[in-house]
C-alpha cells in the first residue's frame, strides 16, 4: 500500500491550506481593544498596555512614536499589535503579545522574550502572524499563523488551532499541549518537545527535519503525524494515524499503546508494548527498498504486516502477515501469514493458524526450530507437479495439531508427493492430514528428517458425487475415459461442488433445455391463431391466456368477408427445467395472416418468422435459433361458445455456443444443427357475461411433436455428438377467464384478463445418445412436469379500430419446472 503526505492529508484532514489563504482581515478597533482588554487584565492590574500604531515596510518596535501611549513597552508590559507588521531587530521582552490581526517580524538579530503570544484566528481565515528570523522565547495560544525561518524559538505551544512552521534551519524547543491545526518541521530543523495532544496535522517534513520528543496522545478522525526524517520518541497512545514515511526516514522509540494504525517504510528501532490496531513496515514508495523494524512485540491483538526486515520477536493472538525476514522468535496463537519466502526465525511456536496460501507457486518458511501445538493448524498449497510450500529448519521439530492442503489447478497422478517439512530432528506426528480434493486422498510419510504428503486415488467414484441423473451419467463417462485422458485428469483434482458443477458444465444441458425452449416459441405462434379467430367473431374475452399466450379482444366486425392482419410477439421466460439448470429464453418474430368467412366457420393461412435464444447462464452456454413456418386455423361459434382449431409448422436453424471453464481447462465449443416443431390444437370456450365482468371456461388439446437433428461438436475433448431425437407431447387444459373492459376518454379500450388452470401432459421422448468426441455417451435427462398450474395476467389495449397492444405474464408451475413469462405483442389489421 502507497502512501502520500498529500493524500493522506486530505483524506484524514478537513483543513486545507494554500498561500492564498493566509491574509488577514482588518477587525473593528473596538473588537481588538476587546480581546486585548481580556487578555491584559489576566494579567495583573499593574501591567502597562501598549497598541502598535506604526506602519510602513520598516516600522522598527524601538521607535517610540509606533506605539500609543508614546513610549517603549517592557517585560511587565502587554502590546497589541491589531494592524500593520511590528519588526524586532534588537533584544526586547513584554508581557502578553496580541496580535489581532496584526504581523510581527523578529529579525535574525533579533530576540524577543514574552511570557505568551496569541495569534488570534477568526472566520476559518488565518489572522494574526509572526515570523521569527531570531530567538523568541515564550508560549504560543496560537489560531493564526507562526513561522521561523533560521530562528530558535523556547517555549510550549499551548494551543494552535492554526499554521505552525519551524524551517531553514530553525530550533524549537517546547512541548505541544494542543494541537487541533497544521504543524511543519522542516529542512534540518529540530524540534525538541513531546507532543501532548495532537488531533491536527504534525509533519516533520522530508528527509532532514529532526524531532526529539515523546507521542503522548494521536488521536481523533484528523489527526496524522508524520515523520520523514529523525523522529526519537515513544508513541504512548495512538488511536490515529502515524506513518514512518520514507526509506530513509528513521523512527527510534517504542510503541506502547496503539490502537489505530502505524506504518513504518523506512527504519524503526523500538518495541511494540501493545497492539490492537494495525501496523504495516514495508516499503510504500520504492518497492526496492526493504524497511527495517528492531524490536520486539510484546502483545498484538491486532495486524502487523511486514514485508522487509524485522529484528525482534514477535508474539500475537492477532494477525501477522510476514514476508522476507523476521530475525527473532514468532509465538503464534491468531494468525501468521506467510506471503513469500520467509527466513531468520529462531523459534517458531504455533498453536494458531500458520498460512501459506495467500500467494501464488510455493513459499519457504526457514528458520531454527520450530513447535506445532495440538490446537494449531498448517494450510498449505500443493500443485500436481509436486511443488509445495515447505518448512525447512536446521534444528528440531516438535510436530502436532492438523494440516489442511490446498491443491492448486493440474493433471494430478494417480500419486504424488510433495516434501512439506525438513528439520535436523523430528519428534511427534501431525495429528490429522485434511486436503480439498474429492478423488484424492492425503497422507502423511515421516521419518526422522523429513515429512512428505502423498495424494492417492481413493474409492470415490465421479457418479457419486452426482445429485441429478445428468450428472450421475457424465460422471460415469468421464470417469470410464481414464487416467491421461484431458476430461479424466480435469476432474481428479476437483472438491465435491466443483466436481458436480463440472458435471453440468460438461452435459450440455443447454441442448434440452434449447429443445423445450423452440416447442414453446412454436405454440406461442399457434396461439396468435386462437388470438386471430376470438378478434374476428367479436368476443369480450380470449381463452387463449393459458393456450395461446397471447390474447387480444378487438372489435373487427363479424360480417367482415375477408381480413389482412400482422402482429409483432416477444417474449422473455425463465425456467428451471433442463436438468435442474435454470434457463432463460429470448424470442421474438411476426406473425401474419389473411382469412375469411366459409359458410358459418372463419378460415385463414398464417406465416410466420422469427428467432428463440436459449442461454445457461451459470454455464455459458447459449443457442440461438432462426424460426420459420406456416399454420392453418378455422373457428365458429354457436351463441356464446366457440370452437377454434389450427395447426402450423415451424422450422428452426440452430447454432450453438458452450464454454467449458473451470480451473485450468477452458474450451470453447460450437455446433449447427437443424429442428422441426409440428403443433395442432383444438380449443373449446363458453362465455358467461356478468355485467361488469365475463367469465370464461375452457379447455383445449395440444398435439406436438418436435424432432432434432443429431450434432456434432468442434472445439476441443469436451466436444459432445448427440443423435437426432424425436419428441411427442400432448397437453390437456382445463380452465377459467375472468375479463373487464374499460373505456377510456381518448377512446382506447382496455381490456383486463385472469386465468387459472391446469394442464396434463403425456410426453414421449425417444431415446437419444450424447456422448464426448472422445469417447463415452449418455441420455440427457427429461424434467418434464406430467402436471402443470397454469397462471396468467393480461391487459390489451385496443387503439384504434386496426391496432392492437397487448401485455402479459404467463406462468407454468410444477413439480420439476418452474416458468414466468413476460410477453409483448403488436397487431395490425389491413
Amino acid at each position: 500500500m502507497k502512501f502520500s503526505r498529500l493524500s493522506a492529508l486530505t483524506m484524514r484532514s478537513r483543513l486545507h491550506y494554500s498561500a492564498d489563504a493566509w491574509k488577514s482581515e482588518r477587525l473593528a478597533p473596538v473588537a481588538a481593544v476587546a480581546v486585548f482588554g481580556l487578555v491584559a487584565g489576566a494579567n495583573g492590574a499593574q501591567a502597562q498596555s501598549y497598541t502598535w500604531i506604526g506602519s510602513g515596510p520598516s516600522a522598527g518596535w524601538d521607535v517610540s512614536t509606533n506605539w500609543s501611549p508614546n513610549g517603549l513597552p517592557t517585560a511587565d508590559d502587554d502590546v497589541l499589535i491589531g494592524q500593520h507588521r511590528a519588526i524586532v531587530d534588537d533584544t526586547r521582552s513584554v508581557g502578553t503579545i496580541v496580535l489581532n490581526p496584526g504581523a510581527l517580524t523578529i529579525e535574525a538579530n533579533g530576540s524577543l522574550t514574552f511570557q505568551h503570544i496569541e495569534l488570534i484566528r477568526q472566520s476559518e481565515i488565518l489572522e494574526g502572524s509572526l515570523t521569527n528570523l531570531g530567538t523568541a522565547t515564550g508560549s504560543v495560544g496560537n489560531g493564526g499563523m507562526l513561522k521561523q525561518e533560521g530562528g530558535d524559538w523556547f517555549g510550549n505551544v499551548e494551543l494552535n488551532s492554526g499554521y505552525l512552521e519551524s524551517r531553514l534551519g530553525s530550533s524549537w524547543t517546547g512541548d505541544i499541549w494542543e494541537n487541533t491545526g497544521l504543524i511543519f518541521n522542516s529542512d534540518t530543523s529540530i524540534w525538541n518537545g513531546n507532543v501532548e495532544n495532537n488531533s491536527g496535522y504534525i509533519d516533520n517534513v522530508d528527509r532532514e527535519g529532526t524531532w526529539n520528543g515523546d507521542i503522548l496522545i494521536n488521536s481523533g478522525d484528523d489527526a496524522i503525524i508524520f515523520n520523514g526524517g529523525a523522529w526519537n520518541g515513544h508513541v504512548i497512545t495512538n488511536d490515529a494515524f502515524i506513518s514512518n514515511y520514507y526509506a530513509e526516514s528513521v523512527w527510534t522509540g517504542d510503541v506502547r499503546n496503539n490502537a489505530d494504525t502505524i506504518y513504518n517504510a523506512g527504519i524503526w528501532i523500538g518495541n511494540v508494548e501493545e497492539n490492537s490496531g494495525v501496523i504495516e513496515s514495508g516499503s510504500f514508495q520504492n518497492d526496492d527498498i526493504a524497511s527495517v523494524w528492531t524490536g520486539d512485540v510484546r502483545i498484538n491483538t491486532g495486524t502487523i504486516s511486514s514485508i522487509g526486515v524485522w529484528n525482534g520477536a514477535l508474539t500475537s493472538s492477532g494477525l501477522l502477515i510476514l514476508e522476507n525476514q523476521v530475525n527473532g522468535a514468532i509465538d503464534n496463537s491468531g494468525t501468521l501469514q506467510v506471503n513469500a519466502d520467509l527466513s531468520g526465525i529462531t523459534a517458531l511456536t504455533n498453536s494458531g493458524l500458520l498460512t501459506m496460501t495467500h500467494h501464488s507457486g510455493a513459499q519457504t518458511l526457514s528458520g531454527q526450530s520450530a513447535s506445532f501445538g495440538s490446537s494449531g493448524t498448517l494450510l498449505i498449497d500443493v500443485d500436481a507437479t509436486g511443488a509445495s510450500d515447505r518448512i525447512t529448519l536446521t534444528g528440531a521439530a516438535t510436530l502436532g495439531g492438523a494440516v489442511h492442503v490446498t491443491a492448486a489447478a493440474g493433471p494430478y497422478e494417480r500419486y504424488t508427493s510433495s516434501t512439506i517439512l525438513s528439520a535436523g530432528s523430528i519428534s511427534g506426528r501431525f495429528d490429522e492430514v485434511v486436503v480439498d480434493l474429492a478423488f484424492l486422498a492425503p497422507r502423511l510419510i515421516q521419518d526422522g528428517t523429513t515429512v512428505t504428503l502423498a495424494l492417492m486415488r481413493n474409492d470415490m467414484g465421479f457418479a457419486s458425487l452426482g445429485v441429478t441423473p445428468t450428472q450421475i451419467a457424465v460422471g460415469t463417462i468421464v470417469e470410464a475415459l481414464g487416467a491421461g485422458n484431458t476430461l479424466f485428469d480435469a476432474v481428479l483434482w476437483l472438491d465435491e461442488d466443483e466436481a458436480a458443477a463440472m458435471f453440468d458444465t460438461l452435459s450440455g444441458t443447454v441442448y434440452p433445455a434449447t429443445e423445450m425452449a423452440l416447442i414453446d416459441s412454436a405454440a406461442r405462434v399457434a396461439g396468435s391463431l386462437a388470438d386471430r379467430i376470438g378478434q374476428s367473431f367479436d368476443a369480450l374475452a380470449s381463452t387463449g391466456n393459458l393456450s395461446a399466450y397471447a390474447p387480444t379482444a378487438t372489435d373487427l366486425g363479424t360480417g367482415q368477408d375477408a381480413g389482412l392482419w400482422a402482429r409483432l410477439y416477444g417474449a422473455s421466460r425463465k425456467s428451471a427445467e433442463a436438468g435442474g439448470v435454470e434457463s432463460a429464453v429470448a424470442a421474438g418474430g411476426l406473425v401474419a395472416g389473411l382469412d375469411g368467412a366459409v359458410g358459418d366457420w372463419r378460415v385463414g393461412l398464417m406465416l410466420n418468422a422469427g428467432t428463440t435464444q436459449t442461454e445457461i447462464g451459470a454455464q455459458t452456454a447459449g443457442t440461438t435459433s432462426t424460426d420459420y413456418g406456416l399454420g392453418l386455423y378455422a373457428g365458429r361459434e354457436w351463441g356464446q361458445t366457440r370452437l377454434s382449431l389450427g395447426g402450423t409448422f415451424t422450422g428452426h436453424d440452430i447454432e450453438a455456443t458452450r464454454n467449458v471453464t473451470f480451473t485450468d481447462f477452458s474450451e470453447t465449443l460450437s455446433a449447427s444443427y437443424g429442428a422441426t416443431t409440428a403443433v395442432a390444437f383444438t380449443e373449446l370456450s363458453h362465455e358467461i357475461d356478468l355485467g361488469a365482468l365475463s367469465v370464461t371456461p375452457f379447455g383445449s388439446l395440444t398435439r406436438i411433436r418436435h424432432a432434432t437433428d443429431g450434432f456434432t461438436e468442434t472445439g476441443g475433448e469436451a466436444a459432445l455428438a448427440g443423435e437426432g431425437s424425436v419428441t411427442d407431447a400432448t397437453h390437456a387444459v382445463l380452465g377459467l377467464g375472468i375479463g373487464r373492459q374499460i373505456a377510456l376518454e381518448t377512446g382506447v379500450l382496455v381490456t383486463a384478463r385472469a386465468s387459472l388452470g391446469w394442464r396434463r401432459t403425456i410426453s414421449n421422448r425417444s431415446d437419444a445418445e450424447h456422448g464426448f468426441v472422445s469417447g463415452g455417451s449418455f441420455s440427457p435427462a427429461d424434467a418434464a412436469d406430467t402436471d402443470t398450474m397454469l397462471v396468467g395476467a393480461d391487459l390489451n389495449f385496443d387503439l384504434d379500430a386496426m391496432t392492437t397492444l397487448d401485455l402479459g405474464y404467463d406462468g407454468r408451475l410444477g413439480a420439476h419446472s418452474k416458468a414466468h413469462a413476460l410477453k409483448l405483442s403488436w397487431t395490425s389489421r389491413f
